[in-house]
């Protein structure tokens, strides 16, 4: 993946003592959910990502050459246990996930230039582990897993009415099957 770093971040990845940090939003259908790598929070784009001081760890992020789907893992722990019904009943799947690495001024740890996305795709699947705190381990998909994916629709009113009740485009397909249209005559 191509990407146009500007003049001040490109500057502060090069610099001699490098103070990377990491924001994550994971849009959960309660809202969405923002931590920043760092011991304060940080805001970009409009947003504020709650600094929690430690992610836990995110696994390598790979891209490649060929169009296929790479995924990510992230691990996060010691969250209090009172979020254990919430986190194990929210929806999740699907929903977006991204990630951004940026860079600190060495000097006066304030956040130089404007943080790169490395990943963006969908959550897929969530492990909670429950002791002393929660323990969590969320998967996310790059968008390219659809193309992976066979299709499963169908031209029929039944599927459209599936995916979109009271829709009456597709009603006469059915009928139009054994339909026989004269053409071309006079």
């Amino acid at each position: 993946m191509s990407r146009d770093l500007d003049a001040t971040t490109d500057t502060a990845a090069q610099a001699a003592h490098v103070v990377p940090y990491t924001l994550v939003e994971l849009d959960y259908e309660s809202g969405p959910v923002r931590v920043a790598s760092t011991p304060f929070d940080i805001s970009y784009d409009g947003d504020t990502y709650l600094g929690v001081g430690r992610l836990g760890s995110i696994s390598a992020i790979q891209e490649g050459p060929e169009q296929k789907s790479y995924g990510v893992s992230m691990e996060m722990s010691g969250i209090p246990t009172s979020f254990f019904t919430e986190m194990s009943q929210e929806r999740f799947q699907d929903r977006a996930c991204r990630v951004w690495v940026g860079f600190l001024d060495a000097a006066s740890h304030r956040t130089t230039g404007v943080p790169v996305q490395v990943f963006g795709g969908r959550m897929d699947v969530i492990a909670l582990q429950l002791g002393q705190s929660i323990s969590v381990t969320l998967t996310a998909e790059s968008r390219l897993v659809d193309w992976e994916r066979a299709a499963n629709r169908r031209y029929t009113d039944q599927d459209q009415q599936r995916a979109y009740p009271g829709d009456l485009g597709l009603q006469f397909v059915q009928a139009t099957t054994e339909m026989e249209l004269p053409w071309g005559r006079g």
